[in-house]
C-alpha cells in the first residue's frame, strides 16, 4: 500500500487529519482547474471546495481502481462544466495558462495587449466542445501525460491526440478569423 492509499484508508475510517492531508495534497491542482475553467477566484475557490465536499461524501465509495487524483480531476471537471451551464457563458482561461514568459508584466501597453489576448483565448475557447476544452486544460494548462488524460477521461490515447490535435487546429482557426 503506497503513502497515498493509507491516507485514503485512514480518512475513510473516519480520521479528520488523514482527509485534511488529502485536501492539501490535492488543492493546488485542483484549484487550478477549476480557475482556468471559470475564470474567477472567487467562483474556482468555491468550486474546489465542492470538489472536496463531494471527495468527503464519496471517499468511502473510492475503490481505488484508479488513482484519486485521476478522480479528482473527473468531478472537478464536471462540476466546473455543471457551473459553467448553468451560469451560461464563456469557460475563461486566466493569465496563468498563457505563456507570458519574458514578457515586461509591469509595462501598460503589454498589459492590456495580454488582457486581450486573454479574452480572445477565453472567446475562441468558448467556441470549442466540451470533449476538446477538457483534453487542452489537462495537457496544456496542468502538463498531464497523455495515459493520464485517457484515465481520468475513460477515452484511449489515440481519442486524446486526436482530440487534442482537433482542438489545437479549431483554436487556431478561431483566432486567426478574429
Amino acid at each position: 500500500m503506497d503513502e497515498e492509499q493509507a491516507w485514503i484508508e485512514r480518512a475513510k475510517r473516519g480520521d479528520e487529519a488523514a482527509f485534511a492531508e488529502l485536501v492539501r495534497r490535492h488543492q493546488t491542482r485542483t484549484y487550478r482547474i477549476c480557475r482556468a475553467m471559470l475564470g474567477d477566484d472567487r467562483e474556482a475557490d468555491e468550486a474546489a471546495q465542492d470538489v472536496f465536499v463531494r471527495l468527503y461524501e464519496r471517499l468511502a465509495t473510492f475503490r481505488g481502481d484508479s488513482r484519486l487524483s485521476t478522480w479528482l480531476y473527473r468531478v472537478t471537471l464536471n462540476l466546473c462544466a455543471d457551473r459553467l451551464r448553468r451560469r451560461k457563458w464563456s469557460w475563461w482561461i486566466g493569465l496563468d495558462g498563457l505563456n507570458l514568459a519574458g514578457r515586461a508584466q509591469d509595462q501598460p501597453d503589454r498589459q492590456a495587449e495580454d488582457r486581450d489576448e486573454v479574452r480572445r483565448l477565453s472567446q475562441a475557447m468558448e467556441r470549442l466542445p466540451r470533449e476538446f476544452r477538457d483534453v487542452l486544460a489537462l495537457r496544456e494548462l496542468e502538463g498531464r501525460p497523455y495515459a493520464e488524460i485517457a484515465e481520468i477521461l475513460g477515452i484511449s490515447i489515440g481519442t486524446v491526440e486526436s482530440r487534442l490535435y482537433r482542438a489545437k487546429e479549431k483554436m487556431r482557426n478561431e483566432l486567426e478569423v478574429e
